[in-house]
């Protein structure tokens, strides 16, 4: 297990809540509590490998065989961006951009959400494009900018101080987050001077990988267990872990058991790292699975509980669990790993809730969880009978 032992003595002291038993949890309940008291658990902190240590235990303690596998990966941080209107500076957080990148140029208000005719409407080509947050996630904001021609995309948070963040991918132009107090200035502006001051990281994760011994796994239960930055992440995506660990307890000591593998990802929050991963090396197991069941953000219903991914997946889930919805997914989690590599997929989420990648993700339903994984299971049962 990759746990430096000097971790494990001081992962004691901080969070005893996890220690004092022994691990020996048996509710989805007392999980939550757990995970709520460890906190954050961005890639590559205190918290997230109290959490995969936990977590691990669980399945060890239900008679699984575990493992960690370890991977690492590149990632920015940012060390002082800043957009200036004349001689005003405004702190700001770099999304996407390079080491040592500045820009001045012409500046445009952009209303609306985000769309594309809003960015073309603005007339954002040739100049920097400044708009609210709220209403798509970032990402897609980012790519209409670039595509209406946009030059950098500065993006006014909607909570106090910076979003602290990325995108995730690579779209082409710089993108930056700055706090609400930027906004009159910002608005008005004509023209902005933009400084990018980023520099790359190596980050260490692992996978949390569980089965019986002897299995052949036909089906993957997968969720995500690090959060996003300064997040707790209970919504996003402890419920998820809660839901796959509740299939691995109901699961215990039928044959069943034997057809399936539990995987707990790291870095999903930078986009799908330990899922992608997974699918690298364990390129031989990948033609046996006749699918991952992917759950994230299933404790809040922000929207009733929908599924999306492989169109016959989708079709079976909704033959076997009456009422189920389907929505539009456009690559939002980890079972895109596993569909990008020939697997299907099939993705449960309860929409983006409120408190999505903020501070006061702190709460989750577990009686949403405990029928998200009862319709999860319901699903494999009638995959794994599938002529």
């Amino acid at each position: 297990m990759w746990f430096p032992e000097g971790m494990l003595q001081a992962s004691r002291l901080i969070c005893p809540l996890v220690f004092s038993f022994g691990f020996a949890f048996a509710s989805l309940t007392d999980d939550l509590l757990v995970l709520q008291q460890i906190g954050s658990r961005e890639t590559g902190t205190m918290g997230n490998a109290q959490a995969r240590a936990y977590l691990e235990e669980q399945f060890r303690t239900l008679g699984y065989d575990t493992r960690q596998e370890p991977f690492s990966y590149t990632r920015f941080q940012d060390y002082g961006s800043e957009v200036r209107v004349g001689s005003v500076r405004f702190a700001a957080r770099a999304l996407q951009g390079g080491p040592g990148m500045q820009l001045d140029a012409p500046a445009v208000w952009v209303s609306g959400v985000g769309t594309g005719a809003d960015f073309h409407k603005a007339g954002v080509r040739g100049k920097v494009a400044v708009i609210a947050r709220g209403g798509m996630l970032f990402r897609d904001k980012a790519r209409n900018a670039r595509t209406a021609g946009a030059v950098a995309l500065v993006i006014i948070n909607s909570e106090r101080g910076v979003y602290r963040g990325a995108i995730g991918e690579a779209v082409g132009i710089p993108v930056l987050s700055v706090a609400p107090d930027a906004r009159t200035a910002l608005r008005g502006a004509a023209r902005l001077f933009l400084k990018v001051d980023l520099k790359f990281e190596t980050v260490r994760g692992a996978n949390v990988i569980a089965q019986l011994p002897g299995a052949r796994p036909e089906v993957l239960f997968g969720a995500h267990h690090d959060s996003f930055i300064f997040s707790p992440g209970i919504n996003d995506n402890a419920s998820g872990v809660l839901g796959v660990l509740e299939l691995a307890r109901e699961l215990r000591g039928s044959d069943q058991a034997r057809r399936v593998m539990f995987a707990l990802f790291d870095g999903e929050e930078d986009r799908f790292q330990g899922s992608r991963s997974f699918v690298k090396t364990h390129a031989a197991l990948l033609p046996r699975l006749r699918g991952m069941l992917n759950l994230d953000m299933i404790g809040v219903n922000a929207e009733p509980l929908a599924v999306n991914g492989s169109a016959t997946l989708v079709r079976l889930a909704q033959r076997v669990v009456p009422g189920l919805r389907s929505f539009s997914d456009s690559g939002l989690s980890d079972h895109e790993s596993f569909m990008a590599a020939g697997v299907p997929g099939l993705f449960f989420f309860r929409g983006l809730d409120p408190n999505y990648h903020l501070p006061s993700d702190t709460g989750a339903d577990a009686t949403l969880i405990r029928e998200t994984a009862r319709a999860a299971l319901n699903v494999a049962r009638a995959l794994m009978t599938a002529r």
